[in-house]
């Protein structure tokens, strides 16, 4: 385990959202996209297996096939990082 989410901050900064396991301090920085309400800035997975992991994957090659949702993840991550003060992204 990376305990304190550096490569998710990474991750969101430059827009290359995070396919995580739903574990730890990870909760508390990648949040799941929802379609519905178009919030979220990471593609979760409970089920830490390769099943968990793959369909997490699918999920994210089907967000990534939709133009406009996948570009509002990658704002949902930039917009997160920049709620955070910008001071991670300072020395980027």
């Amino acid at each position: 385990n990376e305990p304190c989410g550096l490569t998710i901050l990474y991750s969101l900064a430059y827009g290359t959202l995070p396919v995580v396991f739903n574990s730890g301090g990870y909760k508390e920085t990648a949040v799941q996209f929802d379609k519905k309400t178009r919030s979220g800035n990471s593609i979760l997975f409970d089920e830490y297996s390769k099943q968990g992991l793959a369909k997490a994957v699918d999920s994210a090659i089907e967000l990534f096939s939709d133009k406009a949702t996948w570009n509002q993840l990658i704002q949902n991550a930039f917009d997160g990082i920049e709620r955070m003060g910008g001071a991670f992204t300072h020395g980027l």
